[in-house]
């Protein structure tokens, strides 16, 4: 069964950069809305 949200998480830890956004959004105690919005989007519509 295909799982959307397990796919994302996978994408975005294979992702160098976008992996690294994340880490450095979360130890800034940034809200998740602070990232671009085409962040995601980008990532899985390619």
């Amino acid at each position: 069964m295909f799982e959307p949200r397990k796919q994302i998480i996978k994408w975005l830890e294979e992702d160098k950069y976008r992996y690294q956004a994340l880490l450095i959004a979360e130890s800034l105690n940034l809200p998740q809305w602070m990232l671009a919005a085409g962040f995601v989007r980008n990532l899985v519509m390619g």
